[in-house]
């Protein structure tokens, strides 16, 4: 297993990746995502995106924005925000979930923060997705404030 930056070489693994989780999650009743691919195609030019890999194959993904993003201005921090590392778009491929991917990953975002000087780490997941919220409380991981995207029909939990 390993968790690298993702390059220009990967744009269709993510896609993939993205696509069989938006169908998984649309099939479950969760209709938040929109595969935007300018979005997409951004955070892996600015190398954002980090994969999950296994024996060569992407099973999971998450987006770390590294600049600081102003939609997360006004959103209220219970914590030092001077230099907060906002990550989310995590992504775990249907057929791998429960098997600790999620864990591993969040566990990456916590080593490469501290490793990089971050003060706070800025999550965010859909507040109806209880199963992930469920992974943050298993790892303590505190939700803090909701955040509304235009483009968005539901909430962001912010964590």
């Amino acid at each position: 297993m390993s968790i690298l930056q993702a390059t220009s070489n990967d744009l269709i693994e993510i896609l993939y990746l993205l696509k069989v989780c938006f169908h998984d999650m649309k099939a479950n009743g969760s209709l938040h995502w929109n595969l935007q691919f300018h979005l997409i195609s951004s955070d892996l030019n600015k190398g954002n995106i980090y994969l999950y890999k296994k024996n060569g194959v992407t099973l999971g993904m998450i987006t770390m924005e590294i600049d600081n993003n102003a939609d997360y201005k006004t959103v209220s921090w219970n914590n030092d925000t001077s230099k907060p590392l906002v990550a989310h778009r995590l992504a775990v491929h249907p057929n791998w979930k429960r098997q600790g991917i999620e864990n591993e990953i969040l566990q990456f975002i916590e080593q490469f923060a501290h490793q990089k000087g971050y003060t706070s780490i800025f999550i965010n997941t859909l507040a109806e997705t209880a199963e992930t919220i469920s992974v943050y409380n298993k790892l303590h991981v505190q939700e803090t404030d909701q955040i509304q995207f235009h483009y968005q029909k539901v909430p962001f939990t912010c964590a």
